[in-house]
This record gives structure tokens, sequence and C-alpha cells, in this order.
């Protein structure tokens, strides 16, 4: 009986001298397909720890700077996007903190001249305006207390429902409408603009319901 003369490098069936391909797999068994074979089972499966990958030492330092390579640009790639990631969440949450501390601090402006209001006080009241952006002078606002008080007395809170930022040439200004709370009466709708002078929240505007105010 013929003896095999070696095993097939796939499947490991018995292969005699001259067979052209294996009768199990069909590996063509010529040297050229032969070698094509093992150099892509080499880089399937590379050689273990010691043993020279084939191809040789320049092959292995190629192979070795191709990896680096891949290694590098994916981390490059994480950089960007992790920094970009990181860039928009911090600024996006700069903005809505910057814009909750705006809001509150328009807020403390009305409930302080709703305060001035409810003392008669028409100097204070004044002090809270932006002067050089409105034409309110400290005698409108001692009429509005005079002839109002019923808007003023019993204040409580101001809420607000609605804040509309704007920025341009003329500055930083916003929108206000709400609804001003009282101790014993029923609350009172609002409006009012304001300016940011000097990195401080002044009113151009204020007006009570039924068109009270300037």
């Amino acid at each position: 009986m013929d003896q095999p003369a070696y095993t097939c490098p796939r499947c490991a069936a018995p292969i005699s001298g001259g067979q052209p391909a294996c009768t199990r797999c069909g590996l063509a068994l010529d040297p050229a397909s032969l070698a094509a074979f093992q150099a892509q089972q080499a880089a399937y499966y590379p050689p273990p720890a010691g043993m020279p990958p084939a191809g040789g030492p320049a092959l292995a330092a190629r192979r070795a700077r191709v990896g680096w390579g891949v290694l590098g640009l994916a981390v490059v790639v994480l950089l960007c996007c992790g920094g970009s990631a990181l860039f928009l969440v911090t600024n996006t949450t700069q903005l809505f903190t910057s814009l909750a501390q705006d809001s509150a601090a328009t807020t403390t402006v009305i409930q302080r001249f709703m305060q001035a209001g409810e003392r008669n006080d028409a100097a204070a009241g004044y002090a809270l305006f932006a002067s050089a952006a409105t034409d309110v002078t400290q005698a409108d606002i001692a009429r509005l207390f005079d002839d109002h008080p019923e808007f003023f007395a019993g204040f409580q809170t101001a809420r607000q429902e609605n804040y509309q930022l704007f920025s341009g040439t003329q500055g930083t200004t916003a929108d206000v409408t709400g609804r001003i709370t009282y101790r014993r009466h029923a609350e009172v709708p609002f409006s009012a603009r304001l300016m940011k002078v000097n990195n401080r929240w002044a009113l151009v505007s204020f007006q009570l319901a039924q068109g009270v105010g300037r």
C-alpha cells in the first residue's frame, strides 16, 4: 500500500506524491498555491512568541510599523472626537448656567422695583432704571407709586413665565413677562424690558396689568 508523502496543510488529509489538489478540501498543491496559503495562514495566525514570522525581520518590522500607525491614528481620532464632545458639553453647560443666572438677576431687579413701590420710594425705584436707555424720570416713578398703590401693596414675589435674551449693537437686553403675586389678592401680569449696563441688569420699561407703568 502506498504511504502518503505528507498531509494537506489545510485539512490534514493524506496527500500522495504528484497529487495536484487535496481530494478532501480542494486546496491546490502546486508550489505557488501552497506558498499563498502559508502566507495567508501566517497573517491570520502569527507564530508563537520567540519564533520569527515568515518573511524575516524586514517583514516583521514593516508589520510593526503598520500596527503602530493604525494604533496612533485610532488614538488621534478618539482624542479629537472626545475633545470635541467635551468642548461641546462644557460650552453648552456654561451657556445654560449663564442664562439661568441672567434670568435670576432680572427677576431680582423686578422684585426690588416692586418693593420700592410698596414703600413708595421713588428714588429707589428710579435707581433701578438704565437712565441712558430710557426716557423714564424719577417723577414718572413717583407718579406711578402714588396713583397705583394697589399694585404694590402686599407684594409677595415676581414669577417669570417667559424670558428672551437679545444681544446686538445696542448691547444685551432681555424681555421678561410673568406674574406678580400678592399676599392678599389675585396675581397681576407684568412685562418688562431690561438692559445690561456695566454687567448689571437695569430696567428700561416696566408695565403691570391694564398698561399701568412705563
